[in-house]
């Protein structure tokens, strides 16, 4: 069986409507090549590396190698950034 990578990444899923008493709105949108600095960030937070991270916590070249491809639409995994009150 082959698996065919899609030729475009779907669009960012616009945001919800907040739930009764919340002011809070969720979105998601595809992840850019601007946010790998912010993700790595995030990375290396403690509690983020504790679960993530099977070793050390990643290099900026570990994340850039790890989610270039996938921005560019060389794997199947699409990433997206979740989006609490319009802010990533």
């Amino acid at each position: 069986m082959t698996s065919k990578l899609p030729s475009e990444r779907p669009p960012s899923c616009g945001p919800t409507t907040p739930a009764a008493g919340s002011e809070t709105a969720i979105a998601f949108r595809a992840l850019e090549r601007g946010d790998l600095e912010r993700l790595h960030t995030w990375l290396n937070e403690p509690e983020v590396a504790r679960w993530y991270a099977s070793s050390a916590p990643p290099s900026r070249a570990a994340v850039r190698r790890k989610y270039e491809p996938r921005l560019a639409g060389r794997s199947p995994t699409q990433p997206y950034v979740v989006l609490v009150d319009g802010r990533a």
